[in-house]
């Protein structure tokens, strides 16, 4: 007992940065949600402005930030994994470290 708690397995870091994990990826979750589609077969009403022309310059670099969005959320997800698998080695040796130090 610590100033009347009991002590828990987590603390206030591992809370605060599992929260961030957790906000930072439903904004991401969002942006790639959000953001338009490369192959929208409904693309052609969006294409108009306020002033009723036609949009096209409006329309090019929506596919364009699409294209770059898409091609940066992947390159993210790939590097997020390879670091996952990569942290999980680690932590499987530290783990096994221990089991074998502990059995001595």
């Amino acid at each position: 007992m610590f100033f009347g708690r009991e002590k828990t397995v987590f603390g206030w870091r591992s809370k605060a940065l599992t929260a961030l994990i957790v906000y930072f990826a439903g904004f991401a979750t969002a942006i790639y949600t959000l953001a338009p589609a490369q192959d929208c077969p409904d693309r052609g009403a969006l294409t108009i402005n306020l002033a009723g022309g036609e949009g096209g310059d409006w329309n090019a670099k929506t596919q364009q930030f699409a294209v770059v969005a898409k091609a940066g959320i992947g390159n993210f997800l790939r590097i997020a994994e390879e670091k996952a698998i990569a942290a999980g080695k680690i932590i499987q040796a530290q783990m096994a470290q221990q089991r074998k130090n502990t059995e001595k």
